[in-house]
């Protein structure tokens, strides 16, 4: 499981950390498993990240074009 924090602001009711944080401490049980990417990286890493997942579960509309773009299955 990867959580991926595409936007950090300006107001923190804007910051994809604060719920991919919470996520994260939901899912302690399988710890090992989570990784928390919580800076946020340029549109080609991205798309070269989503591109390697089985499936993308996203939250964000940019994060479900880069995958399908990448020809990962997602469900926004």
């Amino acid at each position: 499981v990867h959580l991926f924090a595409q936007v950090t602001g300006p107001l923190p009711s804007d910051d994809d950390r604060v719920p991919a944080r919470r996520v994260a401490g939901l899912l302690a049980d399988v710890a090992p498993s989570v990784r928390l990417h919580d800076s946020v990286s340029d549109a080609a890493a991205l798309q070269r990240d989503y591109g390697d997942m089985d499936i993308m579960l996203g939250t964000r509309l940019h994060s479900t074009l880069f995958a399908m773009v990448a020809g990962t299955p997602v469900a926004a």
